[in-house]
């Protein structure tokens, strides 16, 4: 049984208890005078009743004139009917809240089996057309992941020594977390996920923002910007101790909170009065508060990608756009529920391009000519990704399927 079966279902078992309750009424008028009710005139009420519309032919046909039972009486009882129904439908849903989830539930376990394999099916025939028009581009953006991440390792490696580096520890840091996200991309773009794909990428782009702004200062700022994880932990505990109770969690002890308080107060005693600033550590560098992650994308100069960022912010916060424009669909008129064809080539281009900015500090900080050289290999790979991206979008653009 489907779900919508299920409810029609329902919908019946709640009509046919108004109308029998209606029939009985009419029953007990007919008593009054009376009249004893067999069942077989009762179902001969609920007949009349359920057709809806009452004429005197009817009863006649019938024979409940006789019995003194006239249109206006059937009105009245039908009316009664409606009523009940609109009344009674969420009580009766209500009571029988459980039996129904129950049932339900039931139904679509024992349903999903086969469901599933039409899913499957279903997907067999998308990934077919998709890989034919996609699989290239995306081989060639795996290829760069890889070796972005190898050649990342490497240099990284290579640059530990004896005498511990804030800097360095930053930039090895961001560069693994920058190559899980595009992992990330590159998994959700196999799968026809295009926005998703994009979301990701603005994490990425972040992440490379980052890196790219502390690889052209010194180990003072790095190390400011591990000491505010502090100030991001404080922040988190009071979040968490306005809606623990809420959540159903236990609160913090006096004592628990007091000790990320202590913490905050010390780091901010230890730089500056606005170091809890949401980019507070990038305070001192800049000369300014920031507040805003666009001030250092425009210090580094890759300010130029705002426009593809805030499209990606589309997809990430429930704003009309991000409901009426989606990469994934081919016009404004369809609602994208699932996998697409569409839109996978901006979230690749970009991927492939902000994981060599990513990489860049840790290979060109090394002095050994065999890391330069990989970073134009690293260079020359992320052009093709990028021109094999562009080959399907125009290709789905002529062939007017974008």
């Amino acid at each position: 049984m489907s779900n919508s079966d299920f409810f029609n279902e329902l919908y019946e078992k709640i009509l046919d208890k108004g109308y029998n309750i209606a029939a009985d009424k009419l029953a007990t008028k007919l008593n009054a005078k009376g009249i004893a009710v067999t069942e077989e005139i009762k179902e001969k009420i609920i007949y009349l009743l359920k057709s809806g519309q009452i004429s005197k032919n009817d009863l006649n046909a019938l024979n409940f004139t006789s019995i003194k039972l006239t249109v206006n009486d059937f009105k009245k009882a039908i009316k009664e009917v409606e009523n009940l129904i609109n009344n009674s439908t969420d009580v009766f849903i209500e009571n029988n809240l459980s039996e129904m989830v129950d049932e339900l539930s039931k139904e679509f376990i024992k349903d999903w089996p086969r469901n599933l394999k039409e899913q499957i099916d279903s997907n067999k025939v998308f990934k077919k057309e998709f890989n034919e028009l996609w699989s290239i581009p995306l081989e060639k953006l795996k290829m760069c992941i890889t070796f972005a991440r190898e050649l990342g390792n490497e240099a990284s490696l290579s640059l530990q020594d004896e005498n511990y580096s804030p800097k360095i520890d930053l930039l090895s840091r961001l560069h693994g977390r920058g190559c899980q996200v595009a992992l990330e991309v590159y998994h959700l773009l196999m799968e026809g996920f295009a926005d998703g794909a994009m979301a990701r990428w603005r994490t990425l782009h972040e992440i490379s923002v980052v890196a790219l702004f502390i690889s052209d200062h010194d180990d003072d700022l790095a190390q400011r910007y591990f000491d505010h994880e502090i100030i991001e932990s404080f922040k988190a505990a009071k979040q968490y101790q306005e809606y623990s109770e809420r959540l159903g969690y236990e609160k913090m002890t006096e004592i628990e909170f007091n000790e990320f308080k202590s913490d905050r107060d010390e780091i901010i005693k230890k730089y500056e009065e606005n170091f809890d600033d949401s980019y507070g550590w990038a305070n001192k560098i800049l000369k300014k508060r920031v507040k805003q992650f666009e001030i250092i994308e425009k210090k580094i100069e890759l300010d130029h990608l705002r426009c593809h960022y805030k499209m990606a912010s589309y997809n990430v916060h429930a704003n009309p756009k991000g409901v009426m424009f989606k990469h994934s669909m081919p016009n404004r008129d369809c609602i994208i529920t699932g996998p697409s064809i569409f839109g996978l080539a901006e979230p690749g281009q970009n991927t492939a391009i902000s994981l060599n900015k990513l990489v860049l500090p840790l290979y060109s900080f090394n002095s050994d000519m065999k890391f330069l050289v990989k970073g134009r290999v690293l260079h020359k790979i992320v052009e093709d990704v990028c021109d094999s991206f562009i080959e399907v979008h125009e290709h789905l653009k002529e062939n007017d399927l974008d």
